[in-house]
């Protein structure tokens, strides 16, 4: 597919936008489609005297979505008017059954039990019957038992009477509803763990495209990838084109990084001959999107003889007399680094499409090199004086 055709089918097409679902808690630790997991979070948030001091908003919300359910598919729940009053439940997770099953979550008092089977990808394939029998009857006591399967998906086959189907997000939907007059008094942390909860469900409750934007992947499936094969040889131009402006100045060596590992289109290090501990730190990363931007960045190694450099008045001097950068009066110290100047560049077109030779512009304008030159000088002549004076270094 040749560049006339790529440039017809962008000014032509109306491209989805790429919808990027916020990143949870409960994914970071790897955990966010476990059933246990969920079903711990949800007996906390159930249990009305908990530290999150929501009182009653799950279950009565619970309630709601089973009355809801009930109503508007037509599947009766012969017991569902005498949980009007439901109160003062225990609440069980993991609750063994007569022909050995478990019950993922049970609320139940003396005389009412709620059974929730809780699925996540998980198939429905449970004894329903055995947990209905263990509960209804338990302690030799006849119970009044509703059941509720809580899924991720709908559920179109339950093949038990005593049980209706509700989704976590449809919970969670009537939960986040009803939160408004229990924010007062609700402790704030445990917000936070709901919301990410809340955020946790919808993000494996919808899909990653709507049908209508993976319509338009198939159908252009050819040209979307000649425009990421594209894509990829444009960032293969980029990365090459600041390694090749710097390299024009004899005196820098730009640091090699892993091929396509984290850093391969995003950064690189510059060192100058005979300067050990300044170097420079190129960012790249934000050439590719409508941000047009890379940045350059003085870095000072902190290594004990220079720990206090950064602050000393002749540094700063040196910093202050480069009026387009950044001197960074309290820099950040990360893994040993300091940065001590930084300058951050905005690209017109031109300057994209030219970019060796604007990157070269720049590093001549801004007179980078001229810096580290004279700060590598300045550090060497403090060092001697220093040691002169019978100082152990720049560190006192």
């Amino acid at each position: 597919m040749n560049i006339s055709t790529l440039q017809s089918f962008l000014d032509q097409a109306s491209i989805p936008k790429v919808t990027i679902k916020p990143k949870t808690f409960l994914e970071i630790a790897r955990q966010p489609h476990y059933e246990n997991v969920i079903s711990n979070i949800y007996t906390f948030y159930f249990d009305p005297y908990e530290e999150h001091q929501l009182g009653d908003l799950f279950i009565s919300s619970f309630l709601e979505c089973i009355q809801l359910k009930n109503t508007t598919e037509n599947t009766p729940l012969a017991n569902l008017e005498e949980f009007e009053q439901f109160s003062d439940f225990l609440i069980d997770t993991e609750f063994g059954t007569q022909e050995k099953g478990r019950i993922d979550i049970l609320l139940h008092n003396d005389t009412h039990a709620i059974i929730i089977e809780n699925k996540i990808y998980h198939n429905l394939n449970n004894n329903l019957e055995d947990y209905w029998q263990t509960i209804e009857r338990d302690d030799k006591e006849v119970k009044k038992v509703i059941g509720v399967v809580l899924s991720l998906k709908r559920v179109h086959s339950i093949n038990h009477s005593g049980f209706v189907n509700i989704t976590h997000f449809e919970f969670l939907n009537k939960v986040m509803s009803k939160i408004g007059s229990h924010l007062l008094q609700a402790d704030e942390k445990y917000l936070t763990f709901l919301k990410d909860l809340y955020q946790n469900i919808e993000n494996m409750s919808t899909q990653d495209l709507s049908t209508g934007d993976f319509t338009f992947y198939v159908k252009n499936q050819d040209k979307i990838d000649e425009l990421v094969k594209f894509n990829k040889q444009a960032l293969l131009h980029i990365k090459t084109q600041i390694i090749e402006a710097w390299h024009s100045f004899s005196e820098c060596e730009v640091i090699s990084v892993r091929e396509n590992g984290d850093r391969w289109f995003v950064s690189r290090d510059v060192k100058c001959k005979s300067i050990e501990h300044l170097y420079f730190l190129i960012k790249f990363d934000k050439l590719v999107n409508s941000e047009r931007k890379f940045s350059i960045h003085l870095l000072l190694k902190d290594k004990s003889e220079n720990k206090r450099l950064y602050n000393k008045l002749e540094i700063q001097e040196s910093l202050n007399n480069f009026s387009n950068l950044r001197p960074n009066k309290k820099p950040e110290m990360n893994h040993d680094i300091i940065c001590l100047a930084e300058a951050e560049y905005v690209l017109s077109d031109t300057e994209f499409i030219n970019l060796k030779d604007t990157v070269i512009k720049k590093i001549n304008e801004d007179k980078f090199l001229d810096l580290i030159k004279e700060l590598n000088l300045k550090i060497k002549e403090m060092s001697k004086s220093d040691h002169e004076m019978g100082k152990d270094g720049l560190d006192q």
